[in-house]
């Protein structure tokens, strides 16, 4: 049997020499399988393949796309289900879904302040409990499912976006350089007062290290490569 992605495909002299030359199926068939896997009583194997041979070719390219959506919205709710902590679900439970964002969380966050610590324990249990319900889930996945679950919690690592600091900045983190206070919000209260009694050339020395920052950076150069 032709494995396609860690998943056989329909063992019959046809489907084979047709998966082997269409890419429209090679990427159709493993969205059509794995959806069988996610049902809670999936086909058997000879009648999920009836089924497969059976569709024609418009059919399976409507259904890549229609699948390709309940598969990614199948993998958002497996790694949403892993942060729903104490507080995410007593904001749940105070049933304001129809409320911006914003005004939801200020109201969540107003009357978890006041709860008792035996108040807010139920939420920390039921989070427990969701949290190993989901490890229970994952451990009975099927293989392919396991893959692509897998290949999804795969963090991309985006570039990181560079900031050129501005002229007080400069100056904090000299500031930080030569203190031995070892707490940040100290130098920072020092470095602002000092700053604050500073004359426009002493801070013109500054300015002209964020410029260059900044040169650099538009150059195509990484910022700390010259740090």
């Amino acid at each position: 049997m032709k494995i396609l992605n860690h998943i056989p495909i329909p063992n019959s002299e046809r489907e084979v020499e047709h998966m082997s030359n269409c890419l429209n199926c090679q990427e159709t068939w493993p969205l059509f399988y794995r959806n069988n896997e996610r049902l809670n009583k999936p086909d058997s194997w000879d009648l999920l393949c009836i089924k497969w041979i059976t569709l024609s070719e418009k059919h399976r390219e409507t259904l890549k796309s229609k699948m390709g959506k309940a598969e990614k919205r199948w993998l958002v709710s497996l790694k949403t289900g892993s942060r729903l902590g104490a507080f995410h679900l007593f904001t749940h439970s105070l049933n304001m879904s129809d409320q911006p964002l914003a005004v939801r969380m200020k109201v969540a966050s107003e009357q978890w302040k006041v709860l008792s610590q035996s108040e807010k324990q139920p939420f920390f249990d039921k989070s427990i409990q969701l949290r190993n319900e989901r490890k229970e889930n994952l451990k009975k996945l099927s293989p392919s499912l396991k893959h692509v679950y897998k290949l999804y919690r795969k963090e991309i690592k985006k570039p990181i976006k560079q900031k050129v600091s501005n002229a007080f900045m400069c100056f904090l983190k000299a500031q930080w350089k030569e203190s031995n206070i070892g707490q940040y919000g100290q130098v920072m209260k020092l470095a602002t007062e000092s700053w604050n009694k500073m004359t426009q050339d002493e801070k013109n020395k500054y300015k002209e290290e964020s410029q260059t920052s900044l040169d650099l950076l538009n150059r195509g150069f990484q910022l700390n490569e010259f740090e």
